[in-house]
């Protein structure tokens, strides 16, 4: 009955690894021309009680009793939240493609999210579609960046560039490559993660993020922790590749946590901040065929004013750097439209190019149906 219609509307949920809130998009899908169109986004924070709860267990601290609890209170939430923005907004939702909260990724290895479905799909009546990574790591992929798979969407679309980078600027940064001929997409290190983790520390939580980049643009990169940090064998890997809060969550902060507090504030965070747009820079030279023409950001960390900076500085005016929002998608629709977009994928059977993207075997059709 699902795969019927000829139009849908799906809502693509999308809140990722720096755990602060969850985006809500609200897409329609034509099935014949697999055309997505954007019509409706909300956005809503994590109640504090849940988010304490997902950090402890993403930091791998919590028991199996508490990584289950985890997973039903999420996907109670989910649906709170959801049947909250329907009687708001009065939204019509044929299918909700879920990505759920990441609390395990290693590459090849296994990848968790958690959230449990059933709230919505039995307590709300709306189908779910959901771990869109599994299958991916059955066929000997990392299981990431999946989003790449709608930035070729938008390339195709959208961008009038002989190449261009779709560049992501979450807890994590991943980059989609595309011109005429060839593709890369893959994670290039960390993005927000070590500076949000670092300044929740040094501030006792009373910073919870560097805004506009106004703290690193006080201070100044230091280059002998800069590459201290840098020898971190992630960045030498060849593409496709893929990496989370296990390369650079707690432990690496923690390791360098000493030498950056004597830091100070502000040079500690333009030294993080550094290693972000530094890291991102030396990708495009080492594992891109060409630097793009154009670099489209998208994620929080585009609106990090000293990142921008660093990293158009870094490119030496080779590259035009601009929002997402330029080709008329928001950035805070970005990810959550790519799981819509998934959704709708699934919904026309349309096999993915998961070989170019993820390094898995064949194409295929992603995500587990919950209705």
């Amino acid at each position: 009955m699902l795969k019927s219609k000829k139009n849908y509307n799906i809502l693509g949920v999308m809140n990722g690894t720096s755990i602060d809130g969850v985006d809500y998009v609200l897409c329609s899908w034509n099935k014949d021309t697999q055309n997505l169109k954007v019509l409706d986004h909300s956005a809503k924070r994590f109640p504090e009680k849940i988010k304490k709860h997902i950090l402890h267990c993403a930091k791998g601290l919590a028991k199996v009793e508490e990584l289950s609890i985890a997973h039903y209170e999420l996907g109670k939430m989910y649906a709170q939240q959801i049947k909250s923005i329907q009687k708001a907004k009065a939204w019509k939702i044929d299918l909700v493609a879920l990505h759920g909260q990441t609390i395990f990724h290693s590459g090849k290895n296994a990848s968790l999210q958690i959230g449990e479905t059933s709230f919505i799909s039995k307590g709300l009546g709306i189908p779910v579609l959901s771990d869109f990574r599994s299958a991916d790591i059955a066929l000997g992929g990392q299981g990431a960046p999946l989003a790449g798979l709608f930035h070729e969407y938008l390339f195709k679309n959208k961008v009038k560039a002989k190449s261009c980078v779709f560049q992501n600027l979450g807890g994590i940064a991943n980059l989609s490559y595309f011109d005429k001929k060839q593709k890369k997409v893959f994670d290039t290190g960390p993005a927000n993660m070590l500076m949000d983790l670092f300044l929740q520390k040094y501030s006792k939580s009373e910073i919870s993020f560097d805004k506009n980049g106004s703290i690193a643009a006080k201070g100044k990169a230091n280059a002998l922790l800069f590459q201290k940090m840098y020898m971190h064998p992630f960045f030498r890997k060849k593409a496709p590749k893929s990496c989370g809060r296990e390369e650079f969550g707690e432990i690496f902060l923690e390791k360098f946590y000493k030498q950056l507090k004597a830091l100070g504030l502000y040079d500690a965070t333009a030294t993080l901040n550094w290693l972000t747009a530094y890291s991102i820079f030396d990708a495009y030279r080492k594992f891109l065929p060409q630097i793009p023409e154009k670099v489209y950001l998208c994620g929080g960390g585009a609106k990090n004013k000293t990142l921008v900076k660093n990293l158009s500085n870094l490119l030496e005016g080779n590259s035009k750097v601009l929002s997402i929002e330029s080709i008329g998608i928001k950035d805070q629709e970005v990810e959550a439209a790519a799981f819509a977009y998934l959704g709708g994928c699934y919904l026309s059977d349309k096999a993915l190019n998961l070989p170019e993207h993820t390094g898995a075997s064949k194409k295929a059709v992603l995500g587990k149906l919950s209705i």
